[in-house]
């Protein structure tokens, strides 16, 4: 199985969204993350695993010699979203590979999965502090008349940070929704914070 990362150093980060911040906390926070990615890339290496990064072309030089395979992509579907270059392996590849971000560290070598869609966690206690303004904002603007399955009520959360996805029906209609959600974000970037859209 191959491990896949995604950065983009010039994607939307919480700082680009509130504006309270300065730009001192930008740059360490992006630092801090980038150490975060490096760490994961050779933690996983250790392991044996065959590495691959997808980054817009100014973060080339971070990995170059660190990874084994590196593709540039830059403003994937002009995402304003700052986790969206995630989506485009997923619609390019397929694949024995595991999407996986760059603060999830392993410490042994991944399982042998035995269903076609896997994800690290149910997030369960953060809906109040991370999800709920947003979804009911969005519900309010309508996205539930593009996204079928859309709905507002409080529920548990499929965390994105290592996702295995072998069902091709699934990739693809997850593909499908996330562009459809892209362009609605695009669409009303005016009146959303995109840092928390993501």
């Amino acid at each position: 199985m191959k491990l896949v990362w995604t950065f983009d150093s010039e994607a939307n980060t919480p700082v680009n969204s509130v504006s309270s911040w300065d730009v001192g906390y930008v740059k360490n926070r992006k630092k801090i993350l980038l150490n975060y990615y490096l760490h994961s890339i050779n933690t996983a290496k250790g392991f044996g695993y065959y590495t691959i990064m997808y980054c817009n072309s100014a973060s080339v030089k971070y990995f170059e010699g660190i990874v084994d395979e590196i593709h540039t992509i830059e403003k994937y579907e002009n995402t304003p979203l700052w986790d969206g270059i995630k989506t485009y392996p997923m619609e390019i590849r397929n694949d024995d590979y595991c999407l996986i971000d760059g603060d999830v560290i392993l410490h042994q070598p991944l399982p042998e999965f035995k269903k076609d869609i896997v994800f690290d966690v149910w997030e369960v206690g953060n809906w109040k502090q991370d999800y709920e303004e947003t979804v009911l904002k969005l519900d309010s603007m309508g996205i539930g008349e593009l996204i079928p399955e859309w709905n507002p009520e409080r529920t548990e959360v499929a965390g994105s940070g290592f996702m295995w996805l072998q069902n091709k029906e699934f990739r693809d209609l997850y593909v499908d929704r996330w562009k459809t959600f892209n362009k609605f974000i695009i669409d009303n970037v005016d009146v959303l914070n995109t840092f928390q859209a993501s």
